[in-house]
């Protein structure tokens, strides 16, 4: 209506996308228990990790990189899907 242009096709959900938003949620789950261990010092959820500053530092670093990672190849299996003109 009014000069509405068609809506491009949703994307699939496939079993990589749907395994790349699961390393995602690892990724952000890393992120928040280390996160919040280096704020009230205190475990959340486990009671081994982590157990210093510098084990929460690094479950941050790597949570971020997991889900940098993780959203990238989303976008990418996402853009496969799109049509060519």
């Amino acid at each position: 209506m009014f000069g509405s242009s068609p809506r491009p096709p949703r994307p699939r959900l496939t079993l990589r996308i749907f395994l790349y938003g699961i390393a995602d949620i690892f990724g952000l789950s890393c992120v928040a228990i280390s996160a919040i261990w280096l704020a009230n010092g205190q475990h959340v959820l486990t009671t081994g990790f982590p157990n210093s500053k510098a084990e929460a530092l690094a479950g941050i670093a790597g949570g971020l990189a997991v889900m940098i990672w993780s959203v990238a190849r989303i976008l990418r299996e996402m853009m496969a899907q799109a049509p060519r003109e």
